[in-house]
């Protein structure tokens, strides 16, 4: 483990950190929520009629929208709330910047948005990075 790339992550986890404490006060003030979307919201609270795997593909960071269970542990944004844990991002955000990479991550489609399934820390770090799209297994959520 390199010590310097190691606490360059966490020195950019707290930068992250402040900046969803910044988000949250603002979105306070405007009255506007920064959780991630939950799977009913997006499906209207019906139950998906079919699954379908849709395979592996490079996904637009910026149109993962929603979580499945964790939507209180990231900002809209992505950015890391209390409850996550700075050593795990961290050294995420160490593989991250590696030759190494990390493992693609677990999506649901829902038309043109996704929600994560497993992968919130990696999309977090990858957002830190300046990443664009990652690498994901989409799984189609057909209504």
């Amino acid at each position: 483990m390199s010590a310097i790339t190691y606490l360059e992550g966490l020195e950019k986890f707290n930068s992250m950190r402040l900046r969803a404490n910044l988000a949250l006060w603002l979105a306070h003030l405007t009255r506007r929520c920064q959780c991630l979307a939950s799977i009913e919201q997006l499906t209207g609270g019906k139950a998906p009629r079919q699954r379908r795997d849709a395979g592996m593909r490079f996904v637009p960071i910026a149109c993962i929208v929603g979580s499945v269970g964790r939507r209180h542990d990231f900002t809209r944004g992505f950015l890391p709330l209390a409850s996550v844990n700075a050593q795990r991002w961290a050294q995420i955000y160490m593989a991250m910047v590696s030759p190494q990479g990390v493992p693609e991550v677990e999506l649901l489609q829902v038309g043109d948005v996704y929600i994560v399934q497993d992968g919130h820390h990696r999309i977090s770090a990858a957002r830190a990075v300046g990443l664009d799209q990652i690498a994901a297994h989409v799984t189609e959520l057909v209504n």
